[in-house]
């Protein structure tokens, strides 16, 4: 897909704007600060994907303009595409315009994009120097989703697919609902099987076979308990056969704790302290030695120098003099005034010129070093440097600012909306009570059931009572007085016990009477409304506090930078001062002249040197003009070359002055690095005490031994935590004192225990089975109506439930399906991204890191060239920077076969050095080839494209 051309009707600062991209490879989009770079990569995202109405308002244009425009885009479709999108008609909706004059609506761009929506698109083909903080939040998860969403052809089908299937099984069965219908058809059943057992209960008349029934289930529970008992000691011994290494290794680390010195005396960090000492003396003995050397060297210099006696110097002195004033005393000295006329005529029409009211006389006085011109170059590039970096700071820190104001505003917006919380925590003691009621009519309904069956079980009691009356007058008269008695107190018996039944059933079973709270379903649903809507806003309040904190933290380091960068400004400002003080002829240049008026200076100080020589000679012809010749023949210096030897021994008394200077400024420096070693080496002493030992050589082993014991109290800790998870408080503490069970002894407690719930499970058997042949006779017995027609509801209500359960296990499997076919994609294409974003990474890095990894599935990490594995945290802000960019580019090249969307970069390489940009560079040059590139930057190069 290649954005061929926009025109925008109205958006930010651009009105009835035209832009064209039909380069090949990226097209970089060049414009300083405000120039409008961010706002056409809004445009952009706005055309694909529309935008809500409180964001466009921010690009509404101030002087009055249709918010919109067109977007003419190929390879997106068999033909060359136009998006139109306008705010405020269509229902801001896009509309796409074919060659052929076929129009299409918004669900087809959608489609053409594969379901890619805006965060999507954000996620992979656009970020900016802001976005590159989001590969700390980056993980196996959320490249898993983007996969998904990109990659898989109809994946909006398949996360619509995946939202229905949870719904049905939603609407078909949650474990703790009441509404779902097989959650209702559980209820129904239950309440079917309650109404069946009542029925049995009444027309059950051998109570005998009851009482085998319940001896042979109490039975059958004593079973199960021991079975059940027997199993937690079987899976107490699988326990700890599973964890016995852990549990070995445990005692053994424990052992070997209790034979170290626990009471060492060591100081904290000793050894990483004493190293930090002693890197930090090490370079300062290093100049000690270099500084004596120096001054050996120094002296033995001076010793070599063989110097001239005074007298005998003075005298060659003397004899040159006069015979230079001899050679040219006549002819040169009228030449000589006249040169020096000229030459100073010269100095000073040049001066008047460069217009920097300098005199001959100071610029006599002046003096101006080698390295001057190079000090003054090099401020005048710091300078430029530091100023250019300060406004792109400013600029970030308003764009900044901006966004935290933006956040405190939808922030208040939030708040307005919040309720008391007085109001929603009266909203739910309502909902409650409302659930109150519903128990309260349920209790009162199976309480008028309950007293139905008590009314008719009086009956049939009373009719039992009036029987046994009969039947006891009858024996009386039949066969003897006790036979009458036992009938009649058996018969009033059984009328009394199920009369103080019913009394204490009915003070148990009868609810309450107080009064709770009546709503409508609609005020009850519009209740939970409200509550879930004061939730999300809590949560969305939360959000945007973390999002305010994370700009507040940014403003604090930018204010910290500016801070820095305005020092630095300053330092550089008092320099040039210094430099307008010493030198005052500079104070009207400016600064980036100061190199090319330093050449011109020195030049006419050159001069001005002539000049004095001249003079010199001038002087010394007209004193000594009369008497040289026969001074000179009474020196006896014919023979010997004057001035040669003259000028060499000068060399020599200036090189012995520099040679006497050198040397004291170097014992000077020697005798401060001496003092300098002091501190250092009282600390490593005061180490040494503290360790109580006398070398450091000691004082490194008994270090390696505190590390040892470190290292063992923490593998100890380690292995307590993992067995904190399986055992008790106690059962650590045994292991720890070695009292546990060998491996052995563990095997041969799990077989039996194995074999002795072996044993029971037959036993279970057998009772199942005598339980199941008394039911059957009991069940023989059932001729009761009631009992039938609950039978058949019951069996009915089965097939009704069988039937739910099965379409539920269809949705079910459905679901997994398509979870599976998820994972298998990201399993086919996760390594291909990581394989990618490795070389792309390592080419950014320029080797340094090899290889980028998902560790335990879940957080990214990377290696080194030297194995070393790094987490995103351990990373500078750069190279995290550039992992970032690894790995959009990565997903973006697997992707490209299926979906090859452009890539928008706005200044997202602002914070790379020279050498990481010429690489990143290369990396988009190369991913223009399957992709449209559009980089925005405010550092034009040669190859811009667009200008703004």
């Amino acid at each position: 897909m290649r954005i061929e051309s926009i025109h925008i009707y109205g958006f930010g600062k651009w009105i009835d704007q035209h832009f064209s991209f039909q380069q090949d490879g990226h097209i970089e989009i060049a414009g300083e600060n405000e120039s409008g770079k961010s706002t056409l990569r809004q445009f952009i995202l706005y055309m694909l994907f529309g935008m809500k109405a409180k964001q466009i308002e921010r690009f509404t244009p101030k002087k009055g303009s249709t918010v919109g425009g067109r977007l003419t885009i190929s390879g997106l479709a068999d033909q060359t595409v136009t998006i139109e999108r306008v705010h405020g008609k269509h229902k801001n909706q896009a509309i796409i315009y074919g060659n052929n004059g076929a129009q299409m609506d918004e669900e087809w761009l959608q489609s053409a994009l594969q379901g890619i929506d805006r965060k999507e698109f954000q996620s992979i083909y656009t970020f900016d120097a802001h976005d590159l903080k989001q590969i700390q939040d980056l993980n196996n998860e959320s490249l898993h989703e983007v996969l998904l969403a990109v990659g898989m052809t109809g994946s909006d089908r398949i996360y619509h697919a995946e939202r229905v299937l949870e719904k049905k099984l939603a609407d078909w069965f949650k474990p703790y609902g009441k509404k779902p219908e097989i959650n209702q058809l559980f209820q129904e059943l239950a309440d079917l099987k309650n109404e069946l057992t009542n029925a049995k209960e009444k027309e059950n008349q051998y109570q005998q076979r009851l009482v085998e029934i319940e001896q042979l289930e109490k039975h059958l529970f004593q079973l199960e308990q021991e079975k059940s008992s027997t199993k937690e000691n079987q899976e107490q011994a699988e326990k700890r056969l599973t964890h016995y290494a852990l549990i070995e290794d445990y005692y053994f680390t424990n052992a070997k704790l209790k034979r170290q010195n626990q009471n060492m005396m060591f100081p904290v960090e000793g050894l990483k302290r004493l190293n930090e000492w002693k890197d930090s003396i090490l370079p300062l003995k290093s100049e000690e030695q270099v500084l004596r050397n120096n001054v050996a060297e120094i002296e033995q210099q001076i010793n070599s120098l063989d110097l001239i006696p005074d007298e005998k110097l003075e005298k060659i002195e003397f004899g040159l003099k006069l015979k230079n004033e001899i050679d040219q005393i006549e002819a040169e000295i009228e030449q000589i005034r006249t040169r020096i006329s000229t030459i100073e005529q010269e100095i000073i029409t040049k001066l008047d010129s460069m217009q920097i009211n300098l005199t001959i006389e100071q610029l006599r006085e002046t003096e101006l070093p080698f390295y001057l011109e190079e000090a003054w170059a090099d401020l005048a590039n710091q300078r430029e440097k530091l100023t250019l970096e300060k406004q792109y700071l400013e600029n970030d820190r308003s764009s900044t600012a901006k966004m935290k104001q933006e956040l405190l505003e939808e922030k208040e917006q939030l708040q307005k909306s919040l309720l008391e919380q007085e109001q929603v925590k009266q909203y739910k003691n309502e909902i409650e009570q409302v659930n109150q009621v519903d128990n309260q009519t349920k209790q009162q309904a199976q309480f008028q059931k309950w007293l139905q069956t008590y009314q008719k079980q009086i009956k049939i009691s009373s009719f039992a009572l009036l029987i046994g009356f009969i039947i006891g007058v009858a024996l009386f008269f039949v066969t003897d007085l006790v036979w009458s008695i036992v009938t009649v107190v058996l018969a009033i018996g059984q009328n009394i016990a199920m009369r103080l039944y019913g009394q204490a059933f009915k003070q148990w079973l009868q609810p309450g009477q107080e009064q709770l709270a009546s709503l409508s379903q609609a005020e009850i649903n519009e209740r939970e409304r409200i509550i879930q809507q004061q939730s999300e806003l809590q949560h969305k309040l939360i959000e945007i506090e973390k999002e305010r904190q994370k700009s507040q933290n940014e403003q604090l380091k930018q204010a910290e930078r500016l801070s820095f960068l305005q020092e630095r400004i300053n330092q550089i400002e008092q320099k040039i001062t210094d430099q307008q003080k010493q030198y005052p002829f500079l104070s009207n240049v400016e600064l980036t002249y100061w190199p090319r008026l330093y050449q011109q200076v020195i030049t006419q100080k050159e001069k001005l040197l002539d000049i004095k020589q001249l003079e010199t000679e001038t002087n010394n012809l007209e004193e000594h003009k009369r008497e040289q010749q026969q001074t000179f023949d009474l020196l006896e210096l014919a023979t010997m070359d004057l001035k040669l030897t003259i000028q060499e021994e000068q060399a020599r008394r200036t090189e012995y002055v520099q040679l006497q200077t050198r040397r004291e400024e170097l014992q000077s420096k020697l005798a401060s690095i001496v003092e300098k070693q002091k501190p250092y080496q009282q600390e490593i002493n005061q180490l040494l005490q503290k360790a109580e030992v006398e070398t450091e050589e000691a004082f490194i082993e008994k270090g390696e031994e505190k590390e040892e014991l470190d290292v063992l109290q923490q593998k100890s800790n380690q292995l307590y935590d993992s067995l904190a998870v399986i055992f008790t408080e106690g059962e650590i503490k045994q292991i720890a004192d070695g009292d546990f069970e060998d491996e052995h002894t563990l095997q041969i407690l799990r077989d039996e225990c194995q074999q002795s719930v072996n044993e029971t499970t037959e036993k279970i058997k057998e009772k199942q089975s005598l339980l199941s042949d008394q039911k059957a006779s009991i069940a023989m017995l059932e001729a009761n109506e009631d009992v039938s027609i609950l039978k058949h509801q019951l069996a009915i209500k089965q097939e009704e439930l069988q039937e739910a359960a099965n379409q539920w296990a269809v949705y079910q499997v459905a679901l997994a399906n398509v979870t599976e076919a998820k994972s298998t994609y990201s399993q086919k294409y996760m390594p291909q991204v990581f394989e990618q974003a490795s070389h792309y990474f390592n080419k950014l890095t320029l080797g340094r890191y090899q290889h980028i990894y998902i560790e335990d599935n879940e957080t990214i990490i990377v290696e080194d060239r030297e194995g070393f594995v790094f987490h995103v945290i351990e990373l500078s802000q750069a190279t995290k920077d550039q992992l970032y960019i690894a790995i959009r580019f990565a997903l973006s090249h697997v992707m490209a076969n299926r979906l090859a969307l452009p890539f928008l970069i706005d200044d997202g390489f602002v914070h790379f050095d020279a050498n990481r940009k010429e690489k990143v560079l290369e990396i988009v040059a190369e991913l223009s080839k399957d992709h449209q590139v559009l980089y925005f930057t405010a550092n034009a190069t040669a190859k811009a494209s667009i200008t703004l």
